[in-house]
């Protein structure tokens, strides 16, 4: 059955990959979340890698 309640915060057009934090290390290749909480119905759309691609998190039910 489809569970009506979903939540989700969108990074997708966070421009991360222009950062430059002077430390020697360069621009960021990937930004991902470090740790991510389960907790049903809760999506996350990452920001776009330079070549277009983009990562999404999704918390479902055991079940589902």
């Amino acid at each position: 059955m489809f569970h009506q309640k979903f939540m989700h915060s969108s990074w997708s057009r966070t421009s991360c990959y222009d950062l430059d934090f002077n430390l020697g290390l360069g621009k960021p290749e990937v930004a991902r979340r470090l740790y991510f909480t389960p907790f049903e119905g809760l999506g996350y759309l990452m920001p776009q890698s330079a070549a277009g691609e983009m990562l999404v998190g999704i918390c479902l039910r055991d079940e589902d």
